[in-house]
């Protein structure tokens, strides 16, 4: 198998030692989930695997819709995003005012910059996601028994 082909439905390359490698994740996206029996039970997983509890009752997560969970998805990327914003925005901040105002310029202007980020972008930031969260379904499974 070459670069470039697939195996399956996922992409695969090959790494300096020969060995197959994904390149990205297959379609069911990374999505972490609570699954909790009717035992009281609860359980870490991912979306599309399947969970068997300690009372033997089993639940398959990919019967839940992965697009309901896209919105999840946009959320962990917005909140990379205003980190990474709000770094470069620092650096940039620091590196600016080192250029005029000499080593003084970052040791005022950083600081400032970090307090009003978090006095004044991240909370505004987070009651928008606070209010998407609030909409997030709970998604009921019906539980098989293992086999």
């Amino acid at each position: 198998m070459e670069r470039g082909t697939t195996l399956g439905s996922v992409p695969v390359g090959v790494n300096a030692l020969g060995e197959y490698t994904h390149i990205y994740a297959p379609s069911s996206m990374s999505v972490p989930l609570t699954v909790r029996c009717e035992c009281g039970h609860t359980s870490e997983t991912r979306l599309g695997e399947r969970v068997t509890c300690v009372c033997g009752r089993e639940y398959d997560t990919s019967q839940i819709d992965s697009g309901t969970y896209l919105d999840l998805r946009r959320m962990a990327n917005r909140q990379r995003l205003y980190v990474r914003l709000g770094i470069v925005l620092a650096m940039g901040i620091g590196v600016i005012s080192y250029l005029f105002f000499g080593i003084k310029g970052p040791a005022l202007s950083v600081p400032l910059l970090a307090l009003f980020w978090w006095r004044m972008v991240l909370p505004r930031f987070q009651r928008g996601q606070a209010a998407l969260l609030r909409d997030v379904p709970v998604v009921q499974l019906d539980a098989g028994e293992s086999s």
